[in-house]
């Protein structure tokens, strides 16, 4: 068999001020958003280019923004959920896959009662592509089975950040007999990457694609994040290599004002 290459992506926030955001749909005010709107895109696309091509693209849900109805849509690039999935499908096609394997986010963002990923998965399929979506699906790659899921439990002390992702192995093993048993767990929800492994399982946070900015992240959060993406490659003979690539964007840093 031969090498198979996955993209495994996150936390888009699409139709969002610091969501993902391809140039057509960027802000052209000349603000911060907009900075960042562009750095992220080109930085996005650019390593994109640099592990083409990819076999299969995880999209591990929050690929939208929603509503924001916590304060009240006032950073949304568009509050119409159909152009914010329009702006997602747009992402989600620059990766040049022809599979994709997606998740269901955050009912906040995507929907608390209709499902606005499955409209995304949907638009997919219209085009052509290989497209499903699932609240947790197992996938067989080359002999390894790979778990992905969206939301996990969270830390804001990086000493900490292990405990929830280890666990998320635990909860696999305690379905015993009804779910197989993951070799490589994948969650998101948290916007930081980790990576930890133990013999031939691979526990991975992935990182967010979208920046820093947002009113709740900024007001009230404390932990780092991260912006990026990770890429697994799993070999005929079933080795697992886990690539991150995270970025620290140029407009992203607080700047200090001199009194």
């Amino acid at each position: 068999m031969k090498r198979k290459r996955i993209l495994v992506i996150g936390d888009l926030h699409c139709g969002h001020l610091a969501g993902l955001t391809p140039p057509r749909y960027q802000s052209c005010d000349g603000t911060l958003w907009a900075t960042s709107q562009r750095e992220a895109w080109a930085w996005y696309a650019d390593r994109l280019k640099q592990y083409r091509p990819f076999d299969l693209v995880i999209c591990n849900g929050d690929a939208i923004a929603g509503k924001n109805p916590k304060n009240g849509g006032t950073q949304l690039l568009t509050s119409d959920r159909r152009e914010q999935v329009k702006i997602a499908l747009e992402c989600l096609k620059e990766t040049g896959a022809k599979r994709f394997r997606l998740t269901h986010g955050t009912p906040y963002h995507t929907g608390n009662s209709e499902d606005w990923e499955d409209t995304l998965c949907d638009n997919l399929k219209g085009e052509g592509y290989d497209a499903e979506i699932r609240d947790q699906p197992f996938l067989d790659v080359n002999g390894v089975i790979v778990n992905a899921k969206h939301e996990m439990g969270n830390s804001a002390q990086k000493r900490l950040r292990g405990t929830p992702l280890l666990s998320e192995g635990l909860y696999n093993d305690q379905w015993e007999g009804i779910q197989p048993r993951a070799d490589v767990i994948l969650r998101s929800h948290v916007h930081w990457f980790l990576h930890a492994e133990d013999g031939k399982r691979h526990w991975v946070a992935v990182p967010a694609l979208c920046t820093l900015g947002d009113k709740f992240g900024a007001r009230r959060c404390k932990g780092t994040v991260d912006f990026g993406f990770v890429v697994l490659d799993i070999s005929g003979e079933g080795k697992v290599t886990v690539h991150s690539e995270k970025e620290m964007l140029a407009s992203q840093p607080v700047t200090v004002e001199t009194i």
